[in-house]
């Protein structure tokens, strides 16, 4: 975290005594514990999806997710290519932790070609942050 704080410039500041040009900017860097989107309570209160590994992908890849209750009817994965369009969906998750294996063939049972693709968890009562993923055979 770089925090840029304004103080009275004084020729004993040790990290720099200038930043960006301006002898009030210390650009002294706060390293402290910052509780944010990634922290604290409640996280794991909410349902998720992780990056798959490997990435890329050769043949098959694993993605993990921790699946709710509240969240799970519907509870889906969408695969996406990069302009959008829904290339695959895997459906039928279980509740809790778990962990997926995904062949990179689409719902139509073609093998994906070499790209970027993106994915995220789907339910009716929560979408997760979207993930990347690189198809390399």
């Amino acid at each position: 975290w770089v925090v840029d704080y304004k103080t009275e410039f004084s020729e004993e500041d040790i990290i720099w005594s200038m930043y960006r040009s301006n002898p009030q900017r210390t650009g002294y860097v706060d390293c402290s514990y910052q509780e944010g989107v990634n922290s604290g309570p409640g996280l794991e209160e909410v349902s998720s999806i992780q990056q798959n590994f490997p990435n890329p992908v050769l043949n098959t890849t694993s993605i993990s997710y921790n699946l709710k209750p509240q969240d799970a009817q519907n509870a889906k994965i969408k695969i996406f290519n990069i302009i959008g369009q829904t290339v695959d969906v895997i459906s039928n998750l279980e509740n809790g932790k778990n962990e997926i294996s995904w062949n990179a063939v689409s719902s139509k049972g073609q093998k994906l070609t070499n790209g970027i693709y993106f994915y995220r968890l789907e339910s009716d009562n929560h979408t997760s942050a979207v993930r990347k993923m690189v198809i390399m055979k």
